[in-house]
């Protein structure tokens, strides 16, 4: 009857997922490293922000990767807690002091999140290049903000997503360097 009753639990465990590998490490966007844990909060003329990605971003939960050879894969070297669009709202946010008494709401549209392969030229070596863009509202236009990093082709995991969180506070501190109006 024990052994019965233990095969059955063991059954049950195994079925739902108990028993399997735990799942890879995923990391939050701002790591906490000096410059950005110890950053003040950015300070903006908004109420409340709301990050939209691109549609072509929307399908994957990790930034894309476009090689020299023409093809496009996701990045899976860098994960986050959650799909890119809720991950990148809440760490902007968590940076963020906004103004309570704003009527607007920032609307930000994130049209580049991705790592691109730059082949040798006779000026530069072979590297990768981390690109951000930020599009957000500016009266009656849609304006932006680029932020770029480059990094050597064999760059670890954690540069790469250094190199993500740096771009993406360069970004995000233009935007929100004062010459926002509602």
């Amino acid at each position: 009857m024990k052994t019965t009753v233990s095969l059955i639990t063991l059954s049950l465990l195994f079925l739902l997922g108990c028993t399997s590998h735990p799942a890879a490490k995923r990391y939050t966007v701002f790591p906490m490293c000096e410059n950005v844990a110890n950053a003040t909060k950015l300070l903006s003329p908004y109420r409340d922000l709301r990050v939209h990605m691109a549609n072509d971003l929307r399908a994957y939960s990790v930034p894309l990767t476009f090689h020299a050879d023409g093809s496009v894969t996701p990045c899976r070297a860098v994960t986050y807690y959650a799909p890119l669009e809720l991950a990148l709202t809440r760490a902007l946010k968590e940076i963020s002091d906004f103004d309570p008494t704003a009527a607007a709401t920032l609307k930000l549209e994130v049209r580049d999140y991705c790592v691109i392969e730059r082949p040798a030229t006779e000026s530069a070596e072979a590297h990768v290049q981390v690109l951000v863009t930020l599009a957000y509202p500016l009266k009656d236009t849609v304006q932006t903000e680029r932020a770029t990093r480059d990094l050597p082709l064999n760059a670890s995991d954690k540069a790469l997503r250094d190199a993500f969180a740096e771009a993406l506070l360069e970004a995000y501190s233009r935007v929100n360097a004062g010459r926002l109006t509602p």
